[in-house]
């Protein structure tokens, strides 16, 4: 489910008051958080492969990310969701992971 079309969905539903949709949006913050703990389970357990790991990875920072955006208050929980992925991509067996694969930044040319 893509986190901007529920925000919109709720925003436009007379029936959902302020404190029901923001329980709604946590709620479904906290799942995307039990499945990226699953998702590093299945990894430690050598389950899933670290090529679908990172794709999983990638879409959940994305729709995390839209999720974050569109309401302030959520903002510090997805964070903290966001670096519990780069975490469990990063201890990955074999040392391919999140943090293997991403390039290195060189400040060489900056004078550094």
């Amino acid at each position: 489910m893509h986190y901007e079309q529920t925000v919109m969905e709720l925003s436009s539903r007379p029936c959902t008051l302020g404190a029901e949709a923001r329980d709604i949006l946590m709620g479904q913050l906290f799942g995307v958080a039990a499945l990226v703990r699953a998702m590093a389970a299945r990894m430690a357990a050598g389950e899933m492969s670290s090529a679908d790991a990172i794709t999983f990875g990638a879409v959940v920072a994305e729709e995390v990310s839209t999720l974050a955006s569109s309401k302030t208050y959520l903002a510090e929980s997805a964070s903290a969701v966001v670096l519990e992925l780069a975490s469990a991509l990063g201890r990955e067996p074999g040392g391919r992971g999140l943090h293997s694969s991403t390039p290195q930044l060189n400040l060489s040319r900056f004078g550094h």
